[in-house]
């Protein structure tokens, strides 16, 4: 029991020191392009200077709309070469769907997850998602998309900075807040992680909410193929939700069903659309009670 007291003790001084930190560093306002040895989240994190395009920003099209934003994982082999995220075979394979659901070029801004290169492309470690985490956020605010995909485990685990937070099929379909609180400690760097306490992480709440769906990566591995459907799917949900009906135009959902809300305030609204992109579902929520109705 002694030890086991000393242990929390240890643990709450390192808690304390942690937060220290944060107030110090205030990482969360710091510029997009500020990263590098310097920086003690790079420093903490490891990947920089082990990779061909350490740092890389956000792709941003010329004359950007602003309906979208996708977030990926990590840069791969072809993505470090031309300093681009999205740009190799999985890139490739996720424009075109885009372009298939009629999302014009310059209505999407690509980012990832974790700014530098894993090296052999290994899935980056929930430490590395949270030293990231400060320019993640800070491209959700300066860009302020209509709405944010995220492709993967490691999109999840940055959405809800949360490392034990990585079943894509279980997260499917459902608006993921996008969590602003602070998890510090060295408990929260995960499995594998050194005791040394993640820094660069943001604080305050946020109402911004992103949708998950698989990396078009998963779709190219053997027995994986299955999973694009669900990815288009995902995209064709999104889409709807910036531009009712598509961005080819269609009925707004207003017009296919009416919800009886009894003078609540509505507080989240959900909808769910079919390949087709017939209207399936409707759900509302205020808080205390939620509803979802069928539209057929």
């Amino acid at each position: 029991m002694k030890r086991w007291a000393k242990c929390q003790e240890a643990y709450a001084d390192e808690m304390l020191e942690a937060m220290r930190n944060l107030k110090a560093l205030s990482q969360a306002a710091e510029s997009l392009r500020e990263a590098g040895p310097l920086r003690p989240a790079c420093a903490e994190c490891g990947l920089w200077g082990g990779c061909q395009s350490p740092g890389m920003l956000p792709f941003v099209p010329k004359g950007y709309t602003g309906q979208l934003l996708v977030v990926g994982e990590a840069p791969g082999k072809d993505e470090d070469a031309r300093n681009r995220p999205f740009v190799g075979a999985a890139g490739q394979l996720l424009r075109g769907w885009l372009r298939d659901s009629e999302v014009p070029d310059e209505g999407v801004a690509f980012v990832n997850t974790v700014r530098c290169r894993p090296p052999k492309n290994v899935t980056p470690t929930m430490k590395q998602i949270r030293c990231c985490r400060p320019f993640l956020l800070a491209v959700i605010d300066k860009l302020a998309p209509r709405a944010i995909l995220g492709m993967g485990g490691s999109a999840l685990r940055a959405f809800t900075n949360d490392g034990g937070q990585s079943n894509v099929t279980r997260a499917r379909g459902r608006l993921i807040p996008v969590s602003r609180l602070s998890v510090v400690g060295a408990a929260s760097c995960g499995p594998g992680d050194s005791r040394t306490p993640c820094s660069g992480l943001s604080g305050g709440d946020s109402p911004v909410s992103g949708r998950i769906t698989y990396h078009p990566a998963a779709v190219l591995y053997p027995g994986g193929t299955h999973l694009s459907v669900y990815v288009k799917e995902d995209i064709r949900r999104v889409t709807n939700e910036v531009a009712p009906g598509g961005y080819g135009g269609g009925p707004p959902p207003s017009s296919l069903i009416t919800i009886d809300t009894e003078g609540a305030s509505i507080l989240a609204l959900d909808v769910e659309w079919a390949p087709d992109k017939t209207l399936l579902t409707v759900g509302v929520a205020d808080g205390q009670h939620a509803e979802a109705v069928e539209a057929n």
